[in-house]
């Protein structure tokens, strides 16, 4: 890998952990926080899904949004020559297609809900259910843009590119493991997630822009299912001169770090 190919990827990162950032609410606005599930029965997801997109249009949703759609729309004019470097990479990034795709995401929640009931973890399951609920509310808005903007891809082999799929669930899940879990268990998951954005246009299926806008859509989806579940722990991008990288803050009582 030549040093430009090294400075495309860093940019490339840094444009996807600019959407995705663990705490990323609007300024000065109050996360919602309402009382966890009593349950978590896979009888209770069409009823919690339902809520869920009632609580969608917030502050903290279109903070998210607004902020992917200025970076899709930034980089937007690289798409193609983006997709032009990225052509060879040896297999290495081959298995993004797997692990973004919705139904291994769909499967490895119900295997994990399936150990949180056999084992009696109620917060294994939880953490389950929240990724199926946040799979679901991410499917169901990028279906809906990919079907009403019809972007072909730049493989030509359909015209459902924008937003990525594999990235917007990806992200949605590491939303809900960033909000449950520890800071270490939130960076591991945003990093497979920027690896199956990436291997999207290795494989020459999504632009740059699709897969970031796709990141922002899945990370509103994840945080809005967690309202309840709010980690201690933010990741917030710099972005200096010379390149970029990650700050970490810890929220102290009511929201401020």
């Amino acid at each position: 890998m030549n040093v430009s190919s090294k400075a495309l990827h860093h940019l490339i990162f840094v444009c996807l952990l600019s959407v995705c950032p663990l705490a990323a609410q609007a300024p000065d606005e109050k996360t919602e926080t309402v009382a966890p599930p009593q349950t978590t029965s896979l009888r209770t997801l069409p009823h919690d899904v339902i809520d869920d997109f009632k609580h969608l249009p917030s502050r903290e949703s279109l903070w998210i949004l607004g902020v992917g759609g200025a970076l899709a729309l930034s980089v937007h004019p690289a798409d193609k020559d983006v997709n032009g470097r990225l052509s060879d990479d040896h297999g290495t990034f081959k298995a993004g297609k797997v692990i973004g795709n919705t139904g291994t995401l769909v499967g490895a929640s119900l295997l994990t809900l399936g150990i949180g009931k056999m084992t009696g973890s109620n917060a294994t399951s939880h953490v389950a259910l929240d990724a199926l609920r946040a799979i679901g509310e991410s499917e169901a808005m990028l279906q809906t843009l990919k079907y009403t903007v019809r972007r072909e891809r730049p493989d030509h082999s359909s015209g459902y590119a924008f937003p990525s799929g594999h990235s917007a669930d990806t992200f949605a899940v590491a939303a809900v493991i960033g909000r449950h879990l520890s800071l270490k268990w939130s960076i591991l998951a945003y990093s497979v997630s920027g690896y199956v954005a990436m291997s999207r246009l290795h494989d020459n299926v999504h632009y740059l822009s699709d897969v970031v806008f796709g990141a922002a859509l899945g990370t509103a989806a994840g945080r809005n299912i967690t309202r309840h579940g709010s980690s201690n722990f933010s990741l917030v991008p710099v972005v200096v001169p010379r390149g970029g990288g990650l700050t970490v803050q810890m929220r102290i009582g009511h929201g401020h770090s």
